[in-house]
């Protein structure tokens, strides 16, 4: 373990550095800041994150208190829907965890997008506070240091919604219930453990990144947000100075990483390799989006694995169908979706083809490829 440096004076999240309340209409926010059910494993006595472009560890009270800091200075912005660019920073991870725990719903996106987009993000979802905007704010926001704020509250939002995501057609929106039933779910069937590292990986503006993120917290373990690429030097230098014992990819990640020269052998820590979005080789634990599971040492030639725990997969019609705790409410084009309830009541029709075998292992009839937010589509009105 390397030196540690612990965050002892809780500095406000940069990302909210600068950002002033509205001038008082009327009567206060009802949100109070005072802790609540839907932040992960912050009790779990080994959660950690760990900034590794500071080696800043937040941890226990330091890293409670962060969230209250946090949660404190959202409260006072308008009430509706956090929209962030979401590097995998710490500040990032906090700031997410603060909206989760003063039950603000959480849109993470792509930094690019918002860089190229951000007034297409405003116009179509009406966040109240858009996190990381770049340049001069449209009619309806006005600029706050780092981010564009809305003049009035944002567009309504349902009292069950937490988190937004937009990596994929459609979108989707997830209740509090399911962010915490994945967290358990994927954290139990990965058999993560207290007190290991893991990075930041896939990135936490993708559905899977933010599931992983949860089942890490959930799990007591620690996280280290490296931001770069997972090409590039440092971040396997951050994974070096803190034994990460885990990484996760998409198969077109391992790919690259394969002609690109890695090896696993040359990083002694990693205990686990975890495919997202495929079936995994041997060797590796497998995830696809918060409905199939496979732990390490327990993968099937073409199969993604079983259901998680706690949930059933089924074929109708040839069509996968998944039922449980961890499904969302629905998709999300538009401002109009996010006051909507919870429109699939726990069953997920996914789109893909497929089979189950004897033991309830889930074969697709495609090898399923994780989906990249770069090339997101969900702002496309015609997808």
């Amino acid at each position: 373990m390397p030196p540690q440096r612990i965050c002892a004076a809780i500095p406000h999240p940069r990302l909210l550095s600068g950002l002033a309340p509205n001038p008082p209409r009327g009567r206060a926010s009802a949100r109070s800041g005072e802790p609540g059910q839907d932040t992960p494993a912050l009790d779990a006595r080994d959660t950690r994150v760990i900034d590794a472009r500071t080696d800043e560890i937040y941890y226990g009270p330091v890293l409670r208190r962060a969230i209250q800091r946090a949660s404190l200075r959202l409260a006072r912005l308008p009430e509706g829907l956090l929209m962030l660019a979401a590097p995998s920073t710490a500040e990032v991870i906090i700031t997410y965890l603060a909206a989760l725990r003063s039950g603000r719903p959480v849109a993470p996106v792509d930094p690019r997008l918002v860089r190229s987009r951000a007034g297409e993000l405003a116009t179509r979802f009406a966040p109240a506070v858009l996190l990381g905007a770049p340049g001069a704010p449209p009619p309806g926001y006005r600029a706050a240091g780092r981010a564009w704020v809305r003049t009035d509250p944002g567009a309504p939002v349902h009292p069950d919604l937490a988190v937004v995501l937009l990596d994929g057609p459609g979108g989707m929106r997830l209740s509090r219930r399911a962010v915490q039933a994945e967290g358990v779910a994927v954290a139990r069937a990965l058999r993560l453990r207290s007190g290991e590292a893991t990075l930041t990986s896939p990135p936490l503006f993708t559905g899977a990144g933010l599931a992983l993120l949860n089942a890490n917290l959930a799990a007591g373990a620690a996280v280290v947000a490296a931001e770069g690429s997972v090409a590039g030097a440092e971040f396997w230098a951050a994974a070096e100075r803190w034994a990460c014992g885990s990484f996760a990819a998409s198969p077109r990640v391992f790919a690259l990483l394969h002609r690109l020269g890695w090896a696993p052998v040359r990083h002694r820590s990693l205990r686990t390799l975890t495919m997202v979005g495929g079936s995994p080789p041997e060797g590796f634990s497998s995830l696809l989006y918060g409905i199939a599971a496979t732990p390490p040492g327990h993968a099937r030639p073409g199969s993604v694995g079983p259901a998680l725990p706690g949930g059933q997969l089924s074929i109708a019609g040839g069509e996968v169908v998944y039922e449980g705790d961890t499904v969302g409410m629905g998709s999300v084009r538009s401002a109009a979706d996010l006051a909507r309830g919870d429109d699939l009541r726990g069953v997920l029709r996914t789109g893909e083809r497929g089979h189950l075998d004897a033991d309830g292992y889930l074969h697709l009839a495609r090898d399923h490829d994780y989906v990249d937010l770069f090339d997101t589509v969900v702002l496309d009105p015609g997808a």
